[in-house]
């Protein structure tokens, strides 16, 4: 993936000056009572699709950061930057109400939003449960929908999300042989088919638990009218979707479930229902039981497919729970240190299951633009990075309504990653310039996700005690393995938290 520059310091005092005037209410929220006690926190996550952690990191996630520092009654920032996503859970002290520090939020980021990257998706703000109840369910999204819509009127639900659920898309698989027989690229189709898309800000309300933006949102009607999209015109004809891409209509899911599951064949997703206090947890699982769903009681594992996968461990409450932080400057060197430790904790007794968030590795390939040759031939660096996150990853262009499902449309190139030093990009004079003419690929070791502590770079290693293992011995064990880590107990039904998205 081509890299982008980092954003200068002084772009970000401007992003602090442009939010002061924002933080100045969250200063008025006194001890009003509310619901902000101990775990009163907000989540915040923005889309960056196909960057890397890195360039999520530096473009994305730090900016956040220092927007939202700032804002009165915050009292711990954490981020995360994965592929494609980078998120902070903002938590604010006793007594801050959590629907006006929402509200607050929500304005701090609008204001950030024109200084992140164009293709930044919009701020999605939600209030992070105290705990969690998990259970296994449908992959099916009407299926999803209606549980969740029961799951919702319950007073003490404050989120509900499911992995596994297969989401209905349209692949547009770009054939490089007939595009360049028809001097197609790949912003030639891109902007064709985003042409269709209406998406526009409508402003906000409150409902429920969460903090829901409208918008006013059109498209294309159909398959058809994709497939029917004029792209360029050659010899006085039109060129169309169909004539330069493979089109396949599919379901598939953003995370997959693994692990025990009653009735696995009936149930190939895992729903998780928040809930405000651990206390409230009991009644959502009997609502769940209702429903015709059993509760889980045991550790799953949670993968995110792309480029590494992603896996994290999810499970419902066994034993105790602690966690060892250690922060630094180097991700690499931290999250070596953290794989390593994760690895002798895992053989070592009365530990259930250890796990560590920014500890994941991965040897990637990493794309670079050479600027100087970029400039030679007259590529525009925007369309280099578009047609790389088409090759690499995979670009949702548009989406329109099939029945009851919404169907993203994603613009891709047959054959993937492996194609990509042949796909074409205009340069000076209209002339077609292969990416391999302004793009180099080497090698690297680097973390599959970068997580941030008070916006320092972190490591989070996680271990659950078997049943009959004290806290304390926990604790003793992640200090000899990470004797510079600061140590803490949590609450086993609080943990796991990390968005699905």
């Amino acid at each position: 993936m081509a890299r982008r520059a980092p954003r200068a310091p002084q772009g970000r005092a401007l992003v602090s000056a442009r939010v002061a005037a924002l933080v100045a209410p969250l200063a008025a929220l006194g001890a009003c009572g509310g619901d902000g006690g101990p775990g009163g926190t907000l989540t915040v996550a923005v889309e960056l699709p196909g960057a890397d952690p890195a360039e999520v990191e530096h473009q994305v996630l730090a900016p956040m950061e220092d927007a939202l520092a700032g804002a009165a009654g915050v009292v711990a920032l954490r981020g995360r930057a994965t592929h494609g996503v980078a998120s902070v859970d903002v938590t604010f002290r006793r007594g801050v109400d959590a629907g006006r520090a929402r509200a607050a939020v929500t304005d701090i980021l609008t204001a950030l939003g024109p200084r992140l990257p164009d293709d930044a998706g919009t701020a999605a703000v939600a209030r992070r449960p105290a705990a969690w109840v998990l259970a296994r369910t449908s992959d099916r999204p009407a299926d999803h929908a209606a549980l969740a819509m029961t799951m919702t009127r319950l007073p003490s639900v404050v989120h509900v999300e499911a992995c596994g659920v297969r989401e209905a898309r349209l692949a547009l698989e770009l054939v490089l042989p007939r595009m360049a027989a028809m001097g197609v690229t790949v912003a030639d189709v891109d902007r064709a088919v985003a042409a269709m898309r209406l998406d526009v800000p409508a402003g906000r309300i409150d409902v429920g638990p969460t903090d829901q933006v409208l918008r006013v949102r059109g498209g294309a009607g159909s398959y058809d009218e994709i497939a029917d999209v004029v792209v360029a015109e050659r010899g006085g004809a039109p060129v169309r979707v169909r004539d330069v891409a493979v089109i396949t209509q599919r379901a598939e899911a953003t995370c997959l479930v693994d692990g025990p599951s009653p009735g696995a064949k009936d149930a190939p997703a895992l729903v998780r229902v928040g809930v405000r206090h651990p206390r409230e947890a009991a009644a959502v699982e009997q609502a769940l039981v209702k429903a015709g769903l059993s509760p889980l009681r045991g550790v799953i594992t949670v993968r995110r497919p792309g480029r590494p996968a992603r896996v994290e461990l999810i499970a419902a409450p066994v034993g105790p729970v602690i966690e060892a932080i250690v922060v630094g400057d180097d991700a690499l060197a931290l999250a070596e240190q953290g794989g390593a430790a994760v690895v002798a904790a895992t053989t070592a007794p009365g530990v259930a299951a250890a796990w560590c968030e920014g500890c994941e590795l991965a040897t990637t390939q990493a794309l670079e633009v050479d600027r100087q040759r970029a400039a030679e031939f007259g590529v525009a660096l925007p369309d280099v990075a578009q047609a790389l996150r088409a090759a690499m990853a995979g670009a949702a262009v548009a989406s329109y309504v099939d029945g009851d499902d919404e169907v993203r449309v994603v613009l891709g190139i047959e054959e993937g990653g492996t194609r990509w030093p042949d796909v074409l990009v205009r340069g000076a004079n209209g002339v077609l310039v292969p990416l391999g003419n302004v793009v180099s690929i080497r090698d690297e070791r680097t973390p599959a996700e970068r997580l941030h502590v008070d916006r320092r770079r972190a490591i989070a290693l996680r271990l659950r005690g078997a049943p009959g293992t004290s806290a304390a011995a926990l604790r003793a064990l992640a200090t000899s393995l990470l004797p510079a880590a600061r140590v803490r107990t949590l609450d086993p039904s609080s943990v796991d938290g990390a968005p699905w998205l």
